[in-house]
């Protein structure tokens, strides 16, 4: 039987990072310990939901113990059970309002049960009520009296449940099934789709025994491609909260044999942000854990280990955990369990009929039934199948969008294959690929799953092979997956075990016996077989051996190529080997990577044609690549950066078709061959960091030249002449003595689009700029490696720029010396297409430009300029503001800056999508402009009506954070802003605010609600870098009122001048365009005709 009262449902919980319990029973010891609370706890309990009771009878003398009131702020529920006697208690009477300030404040929710009582006695005090205050009232002040008065009135006036007529056992089982049906979290987004899921991570979680405070080992054993990993993983994300330290190590079995147990340790330390730099051996790792985790409640994960030894040296012994800490490990093997002494053994099984038909059509016809005449067919894929879901999605993808006598081929070929065979089972997808994309699945298969896509892709394109088709269609038919790195925008190859086994199998069974008739080499063992055999490689097309993932416990011998015949190899891969034994270059080879290549030269013949595409030698002991003209007509990409032996760059006259050239950072490179100033086919040329090069050469005739990046070359004594040629020159980076350096044949560089200099000295001479009238970046970096750089005259420079009306970027860092106190103020207002302003490292009291007069401006950046004061007015259509490190900031004059930043963007945002302004502003104290603010990460506020048109956040940081991406805004602990709108800087350190502003579209969905914000910064879960946060509402009303506040400033300000004039200085507030003044000086005998 419902209760009478039980009608009101629980609105969702926020998840909270610091939660323990799911629920805290509040209660009158002596009315219910033993009897009714007692049979609910157990019913909680039997629910799976963690609950606090107090079994050891904390509730003595007048104060509400320490205890208590943690387990009250770190659950989620609170049951408070009124009785007869409830009010008699202080004890009860403080908890309530413990749990009162919690609910506002952490968003605890509450139920309420009336056991013997009604809802009237408590709300109006009457009965044993009353009875209990008259008491009271003589005992304790007015106040606290009136605190618990005003308490129970509140709680009292929410429906609850009551025990009036009410079947005690039937009341105690609807209260928690209640509370479960609105507790139990539901899984993240990402595994909602998943068929059949639910019910296994419910088995799992029951097993797991949550609230005990044993440890725990739980084994997940299955075969390959059951779903053991998905079902860990289901399990994980929804109960992680509950812990102090998680950890989900992923491919414990192919990290082991890649590289070896002590860098497997060091990665599960740095995962739970454990410092392993002091992890040498497998005894450094297995201490540092033990001492690091015994004292803490950790959930970990271990996925898909094969060997006892990785048990040992990663989870160990159970003393190595403390109270109630959970370890899953998932396994092909069920022995390792048994060796392990696991508590908990979880069978996974395969997909029983239903399930696996839902799985099967949501592939082959994206729903869960079947198009029709397809019916009886889905049903004979599904049983040969096995439930395997694996097979169920790769089949499904297969046969989507086919005609039934290709189904009807499909499932002839799966009943000729066992049912232990899964291989061949999957082995149908492939054999549906065309030769070209069953090439790029197999190279992908064992040499590059967990690499970069676009390192992958460069080299199969180089190979010869349509990539991106190719890798499309193998992601179609879930061969073949991606996933997302931890650099922004970086996505790797995914492979599931059982399709990457699939794949080496396929290229084992080409020659069981015989490995020199194989397609593709991987392993030390199969190059060791061949090469010291001296055996005919005619079939072999790749080989890619990367020591780096050797064990180095083993007594590797080196190999030995000379000798052995390859007739159709085309990508060679040796990473790392350090014994120089290549003796011949193949002529069929396209592409060559040998990272800290051992050999000084590379042994190419004289007279032989090569059909290379690309060469990366980058990091070896190159001297000099080869000697003399070389027949490289195909040579496209040439990497020799960082070769610190390389002396002199090679003779590319016989490499007619080079496009990209990599040597910076050849520290030791003194000589540039004729053949490259003259290169008709180079694009990118990049010298970087090459110290002792001295010269280019006279003059740079290479006409498909688009990018050349010669920064950093402090022994350049001269730029070279740019011939008439170079047209298709758009990006040049260049460090300078002085300006006045650049060639009077700069003019040629017509086609010049953004510019990057690095300058030691500028002292104000006549400059032009009729060859930069197109540039739409412009760098100027004055004194970037010697602090003692002379600058004199800069407002000649600041005034030339404002001609460069095409300029969408600027960048203009330690332009303004420390010596010049008073710098006038300029007005770049001509720039209109200008998006972004980089004014960081200088020394002004005041930004000299006029930012409003930007009418595109989006990025502003004035970090680290410590003697800035205030901060200029802002343009309406700027995004991104970054002061960071300007402690010199006047906090009266931010705080004006940011109320006004938040209305101006108030009444400039688009209301049709998305807008956010984001900006990072020194300071410790929250302005008080924001009306809600507290402690630690997240505030909470109710929106006050539709006239919301905007909403300011802030955060204020605590310690260093480096983020590789950027944070997630969310709103009752749900992401709402996409990633993609926060452009700002991805890293915060002490005493910085951050504040975002978003436009009314980004919270339409929330109001009328209660809301409580915060930030979650995915490289730091625990978010304890936020000590404060604040927000406030901008209505529509407070928009009008502040543009008549800053018409009446504007009105005074006219008659005080912004900044005062030296003497003799001549303002530079015009707003007329600023006379046509050259920009770059040039070499005696050009005359500039266009501005003549």
């Amino acid at each position: 039987m419902a209760s009478a009262s039980s009608s009101t449902s629980i609105p969702p919980q926020p998840s909270r990072s610091s939660c323990t319990y799911h629920v805290f029973l509040s209660f009158r010891g002596e009315d219910t310990r033993t009897g009714f609370t007692s049979h609910l706890y157990a019913a909680l309990n039997r629910k799976g939901i963690t609950t606090y009771k107090d079994d050891n009878n904390l509730r003595k003398g007048d104060v509400i113990s320490d205890e208590l009131v943690k387990a009250i702020e770190e659950s989620m529920f609170a049951v408070i059970v009124f009785s007869p006697d409830f009010a008699s208690s202080s004890w009860c009477l403080d908890e309530l309002c413990k749990i009162m300030e919690c609910k506002n404040k952490l968003g605890l929710q509450m139920v309420e049960v009336f056991y013997g009582v009604k809802p009237c006695d408590v709300r109006h005090q009457i009965g044993t009520f009353r009875e209990a205050f008259e008491k009271h009232e003589q005992r304790y002040d007015r106040e606290k009296v009136k605190r618990w008065r005003d308490a129970l009135k509140q709680v009292a006036a929410h429906s609850g449940w009551t025990s009036n007529n009410q079947d005690e056992a039937i009341l105690v089982e609807n209260i928690a099934q209640h509370i479960f049906e609105t507790l139990v979290p539901k899984l993240p987004s990402s595994l909602k789709n998943l068929v059949g899921i639910e019910s296994r991570v419910e088995q799992v979680i029951h097993q797991i025994g949550l609230g005990l405070k044993d440890v725990c080992y739980i084994g997940l054993w299955g075969m390959g491609g059951i779903g053991k990993t998905t079902i860990a993983r289901a399990v994980y994300e929804t109960i992680r909260s509950r812990f102090e330290v998680t950890c989900f190590l992923a491919d414990v079995r192919d990290l082991c044999e890649k590289k070896d147990i002590v860098h497997v340790q060091k990665q599960l330390l740095d995962k739970m942000h454990i410092g392993s730099a002091a992890v040498y051996s497998e005894y450094d790792g297995r201490k540092i854990t033990q001492s690091s985790l015994r004292l803490k409640k950790v959930l970990l994960v271990l996925d898909d280990v094969n060997n006892e030894k990785q048990l040992e040296n990663l989870a160990g012994e159970q003393d190595w955990f403390g109270s109630g800490s959970r370890i899953i490990i998932t396994t092909r093997d069920i022995h390792l369990l048994k060796q392990q002494e696991v508590h908990e053994t979880y069978n996974v099984e395969g997909l029983v009929e239903s399930e696996a038909f839902n799985l099967f059509c949501s592939k082959a016809f994206k729903r869960l039934k079947p198009a029709e005449g397809f019916l009886d067919l889905s049903e004979e894929v599904v049983k040969y199948s096995g439930g395997l879901p694996l097979a169920l999605k790769v089949l499904g993808s297969h046969l989507f969008g086919r005609s039934i006598e290709v189904w009807r081929s499909a499932i002839e070929d799966t009943k000729k294959s066992s049912h232990s065979k899964i291989i061949d089972v999957l082995k149908i997808s492939y054999n549906g690929l065309c030769t070209a994309e069953k090439d790029i699945f197999l190279d992908i298969a064992c040499f590059f799953k967990g690499y970069e896509k676009d390192y992958v892709t460069k080299i199969l394109k180089r190979c010869g092979h349509n990539a991106e088709i190719g890798i499309d269609i193998l992601i179609n038919k879930s061969l073949v997956t991606l996933e997302k790195g931890r650099y922004v925008d970086s996505v790797f190859f995914g492979m599931h075990d059982l399709v990457e086994e699939m794949g080496k199998l396929i290229v084992i069974e080409e020659s069981p016996n015989d490995v020199s008739k194989r397609s593709r080499l991987w392993s030390y063992k199969d190059f060791d077989s061949v090469l010291v055999q001296k055996q005919q490689l005619n079939a072999t097309q790749s080989m890619v051996l990367r020591m780096c993932w050797l064990n180095t416990g083993e007594n590797w011998r080196d190999l030995d190529i000379r000798g052995s015949s390859f007739s159709k190899l085309q990508l060679l891969i040796l990473d790392g080997m350090t014994a120089p034994i290549l003796y011949d270059i193949p002529c069929t080879l396209k592409v060559f990577h040998w990272r800290a290549c051992p050999m000084e030269t590379l042994p190419f013949a004289d007279h032989q044609h090569y059909e290379l595409v690309e060469i990366d030698l980058h990091d070896s002991k190159i001297v000099q690549i080869w000697d003399g003209k070389k027949f490289l007509n195909k040579l496209q990409h040439l990497n020799l950066s960082s070769c610190l032996m390389l002396k002199e760059t090679p003779d590319l006259s016989g490499a007619p078709n080079l496009k990209t050239l990599n040597l910076q950072y050849c520290v030791k490179l003194n000589y540039i061959h004729p053949s490259l100033t003259y290169h008709k086919s180079l694009v990118e040329l990049n010298l970087r960091g090459c110290n002792i090069l001295e010269t280019l050469g006279e003059k740079l005739e290479m006409r498909s030249l688009k990018e050349i990046d010669v920064q950093v070359c402090h022994g350049l004594r001269r730029v070279p002449e740019f011939g008439e040629c170079m047209k298709q020159l758009s990006i040049l980076s260049l460090e300078l003595e002085d300006i006045g350096e650049l060639p009077s044949t700069f003019r040629n560089l017509v086609g010049l689009t953004e510019l990057y200099l690095n300058v030691r000295k500028y002292i104000g001479r006549p400059i032009s700029h009729g060859c930069f009238l197109c540039l739409k970046k412009l760098s100027l970096h004055f004194g970037a490696y010697d602090y003692r750089c002379e600058i004199q005259n800069m407002d000649v420079l600041l005034s030339s720029v404002s001609l460069l009306t095409s300029l969408s970027s600027l960048k203009l860092i330690q332009c303004f010396p420390k010596s010049q106190e008073s710098i006038p103020d300029y007005d770049l207002g001509h720039l209109a297409f200008l998006t972004k302003l980089d004014l960081w490292i200088n020394h002004f009291k005041r930004v000299p430009i006029s930012i409003h007069r930007l009418p595109k401006l989006r990025r502003l950046r004035l970090n680290y300029c410590s003697k800035l004061e205030v901060l200029p007015d802002l343009s309406s259509s700027l995004r991104v503001l970054d002061a960071s490190h300007c402690d010199s900031l006047d906090a009266t004059n931010v705080n004006d800056v940011i109320s006004k930043a938040c209305c101006v963007f108030a009444e400039s945002a688009s209301q049709d999508g998305e807008d956010v302004f984001e900006m990072v502003i020194p300071g410790k104290e929250i302005p008080a402009w924001f009306e809600h603010q507290e402690q630690g990460n997240g505030v909470s506020l109710s929106c006050p009506s539709t006239k919301t048109i905007a909403l300011s956040l802030c955060f204020v940081f605590d310690g260093l954070l480096l983020g590789l991406e950027p944070p997630v805004i969310c709103c009752n602990s749900k992401g709402f802003i996409s990633k993609s709108l926060l452009k700002g800087k991805h890293w915060w350190d002490s005493g910085n605010m951050y504040i975002v502003l978003l436009n009314g579209y980004c919270f339409r969905n929330l109001l009328g609600q209660d809301n409580r914000f915060h930030i979650i910064f995915s490289d730091n879960p625990y978010n304890n870098y936020v000590t404060r946060s604040a927000a406030r509402w901008v209505c529509n009303i407070q928009v009008p009122n502040f543009k008549e506040r800053k018409a009446t400033l504007e009105m005074n300000m006219d008659f005080i001048p912004l900044y005062e004039q030296e003497e003799g200085c001549a303002s530079h507030r015009n707003t007329d365009p600023p006379e046509l003044l050259p920009l770059f000086p040039l070499l005696p005998g050009f005359h500039n005709t266009q501005f003549s």
